[in-house]
């Protein structure tokens, strides 16, 4: 406004981009048009196929042509109008008209197509509050009543009412998306899809439209801001310019300090797409604010993972999340490293470790066949060296070891497993030994189980001869005191005469003389036994 006047002024748009990377839109003021009128301007919507503008000016709808701004004079106005809009996917379909909805201030809603020249008055419909604003869709037209959202059918007049709204806290705001549906805003800051049945098909949108800022960007001397046709164009007093969105895919995560792989093929554009250094520019010592751009960027990263937006940045997502996982402990850290993850250790190791998540890391360890520091991670993690909640506890390291394969790094491991559960420990050695029975590894479990007294005796014994591993059960038997049973399977089972008379000198070390001549009388009984050959 200017002393009194609001003006709509017409001018030859011309796109440029400029040497910072900005898209500019300078105007040719040669010649242009415009119109001055007395009362401010509500509302204002072009009609580009019939070159028509449409002006809300003083509860009066005027048609105006869009190149000399001059008023058509035929029927082409219409007043007691609280606003307006047009209908995106029109009914009728005719391709030289224009559909429109008026909301009068005498409680009726007013249907209308637009032509060059005038307004053409289709239909009347009654409501029972003055309508604040519309959306037009097809034949349905989404109406914010005084306090209440409703649903009309304009060919059939079935109005249906759809929910409540505080008028004094919140303006309504009504946004048609696709076919037949629109977003409404609603209660505690909800955005609401609502169909023209009166139905949703989508989850509410959090806090999208609670009418509180969101973002600011520095921009000086504006005069106007409007959406046209997606595009929002911002007007100072020279110049019009376009807010141009930027796709996430292209920037997003470089914008978080150290959430990107050290080896990324990423880099910004060399003229960069917009001036913010990182994040923390942006939240500016606020941490709440930090914690919300950390879970939209968690949020935004998990719903492209694995889609075809995604592509070539596996690696980079991946650690992203791990990171971001990592930070605040969430669960979903555990299933992200345990399946097909594009998490490196170079990458990852020091992260994991700064918040304590040592059983994420032995994962990850594991999942490059780092088998060996997994294991030490667990380990400390058993004996209390180490601390982490996510930890599934001993039992989960017994089965860990059972299904190696590296024997060598099985039996580095056997004296603790044994001094920590010798029960749960001896099982899982002969589930491998009864899979793997290789020489070498047997006798090595010989040499255990002779040296060693931290096992169950009849447990094991059990187990042995379940596999008819008789070299192991006469050891065991040895241990029982039970020496004929030992012998007769060194002597009789395995023909190992050489190892029976160890057998005695082994099991005597340490003892009386009396006591190796009793082991050495049973041999000989042994060994003079009729029932044998």
């Amino acid at each position: 406004m200017s002393n009194g006047l609001s003006f709509v002024v017409h001018y030859t748009i011309e796109e440029k981009t400029s040497t910072s990377g900005k898209t500019v839109f300078h105007s040719d003021k040669q010649g242009h048009k415009y119109l001055a009128v007395k009362k401010p301007i509500n509302q204002l919507k072009a009609a580009s196929a019939l070159n028509r503008i449409m002006v809300l000016c003083d509860n009066t709808l005027i048609l105006l042509n869009m190149f000399d701004l001059e008023p058509i004079v035929s029927g082409a106005k219409i007043k007691g109008v609280t606003c307006f809009c047009i209908n995106e996917n029109p009914a009728y379909g005719n391709p030289f008209s224009v559909e429109i909805c008026v909301a009068l201030k005498k409680k009726q809603l007013q249907f209308y197509t637009v032509t060059e020249d005038r307004l053409v008055h289709i239909r009347d419909i009654s409501v029972s509050e003055p309508a604040v604003a519309l959306g037009l869709d097809g034949s349905f037209v989404c109406v914010a009543l005084s306090s209440q959202y409703c649903m009309i059918n304009f060919e059939t007049a079935h109005i249906q009412d759809l929910f409540p709204f505080d008028g004094e806290q919140n303006k309504p705001l009504i946004l048609r998306i696709s076919k037949e549906e629109f977003l409404l805003s609603g209660p505690s800051a909800l955005g609401m899809f609502v169909t023209s049945d009166g139905i949703s098909q989508r989850p509410p949108l959090q806090c999208i439209l609670d009418q509180h800022q969101k973002q600011a960007i520095p921009f000086q001397g504006g005069t106007y801001l409007g959406n046209f046709d997606g595009r929002l164009f911002i007007a100072s007093g020279k110049e019009i310019y376009s807010l141009v969105p930027v796709a996430w895919e292209k920037q997003v995560i470089s914008l978080y300090p150290k959430l990107l792989p050290t080896n990324t093929s990423f880099t910004r554009s060399i003229q960069p797409l917009h001036e913010i250094a990182d994040i923390n520019q942006l939240c500016r010592g606020q941490d709440s604010l930090l914690t919300d751009y950390k879970t939209f960027l968690r949020l935004y990263l998990e719903d492209i993972r694995g889609t075809k937006e995604a592509i070539g940045f596996k690696q980079e997502i991946d650690i992203a999340l791990l990171k971001l996982y990592a930070e605040v402990n969430s669960p979903e850290l555990i299933p992200l490293i345990a399946v097909d993850t594009g998490c490196d250790l170079k990458d990852c190791v020091d992260w994991l470790e700064k918040y304590n998540r040592y059983h994420a890391l032995a994962l990850l360890y594991k999942y490059h066949s780092e088998n060996d520091k997994a294991l030490h991670i667990w380990t400390r993690l058993v004996n209390g060296e180490i601390k982490d909640e996510a930890f599934p506890g001993l039992q989960f390291v017994i089965e860990y070891l059972s299904n190696l394969t590296d024997h060598e790094l099985v039996w580095k491991y056997v004296d603790w497993i044994l001094e920590k559960d010798p029960e749960n420990g001896v099982k899982a050695l002969f589930n491998t030994l009864s899979i793997y029975c290789i020489r070498n590894f047997r006798s090595k479990l010989r040499h255990m189980l002779q040296i060693s007294n931290l096992y169950r005796v009849q447990l094991i014994l059990g187990k042995a001869k379940e596999q008819e591993m008789h070299a192991e059960c006469a050891i065991l038997y040895g241990k029982l005191e039970e020496h004929d049973k030992a012998l007769r399977i060194l002597v009789h089972k395995l023909k190992d005469f050489g190892g029976a008379e160890n057998y005695c000198i082994v099991n005597s070390q340490g003892k009386d003389p009396s006591y190796r001549k009793r082991l050495f009388h049973a041999l000989l009984s042994v060994y003079l036994d009729p029932s044998y050959e």
